[in-house]
């Protein structure tokens, strides 16, 4: 999956203008080129190399510019970092979440809206993907969640004109397992009359501080 990912990155457009079209990259080559000239330069005053057998092989000097350019600047597919005092590595990758191994989060509107037939939630949309390859229809979904949703608090809401009319607090979780793959639905955005999710870093704060709450 990753080379896969590396390869869609590597031939898409956005990756050959970020590698060429760049500042950051003139300056990358022409710092490479400095290097490679000072060493050849060492080179040719221990070694005694004429000047006229570096020229005749100057296609050597671009292809290792070259090599290295694109090396340096190869698209980034997945990037990890260790926590500091924890037993902890996060890493973050390009890749189709739905396909990943082991217990999955994925954010959802507090009025849990799950409308994708007209498009309240994007069929595009991860909660939009997540529903069309898990459950036969929107309403299958409302299932599951109306289940979990029991004994959650929840505001009656009259000003929405589309969608649900219950709003339930950000953070609140339900716990989902279409086709044996348990799935987290984390409410962490206000879905507005025009299907607009808002959200803010406060409000991801607020869900993070709820869940350690919940769990301790």
């Amino acid at each position: 999956m990753l080379i896969r990912s590396f390869l869609q990155a590597f031939f898409s457009g956005n990756y050959w203008r970020y590698t060429f079209l760049t500042s950051d990259t003139l300056n990358f080559c022409l710092s490479r080129i400095g290097a490679i000239w000072l060493i050849l330069t060492v080179s040719r005053f221990f070694l005694n190399i004429p000047d006229e057998q570096v020229k005749t092989h100057w296609e050597w000097f671009v292809f290792i510019i070259m090599f290295w350019t694109l090396w340096e600047r190869r698209p980034l597919v997945s990037v990890s970092e260790r926590l500091a005092g924890r037993d902890i590595e996060l890493e973050i990758k390009i890749g189709d979440l739905l396909k990943e191994d082991g217990a999955k989060v994925i954010s959802i509107n507090t009025t849990f809206d799950t409308d994708i037939d007209t498009e309240i939630i994007a069929k595009d949309s991860l909660q939009g993907q997540f529903t069309r390859k898990f459950y036969s229809s929107f309403q299958d979904f409302d299932i599951d969640l109306e289940q979990q949703l029991i004994n959650e608090n929840y505001e009656e809401i009259t000003s929405k004109k589309r969608g649900k009319k219950k709003r339930y607090p950000i953070g609140t979780v339900v716990q989902v397992k279409p086709n044996n793959q348990l799935f987290y639905l984390v409410a962490i955005a206000d879905l507005n009359d025009q299907g607009v999710a808002q959200s803010s870093f406060e409000n991801i704060k607020l869900c993070l501080k709820q869940r350690n709450r919940s769990r301790g």
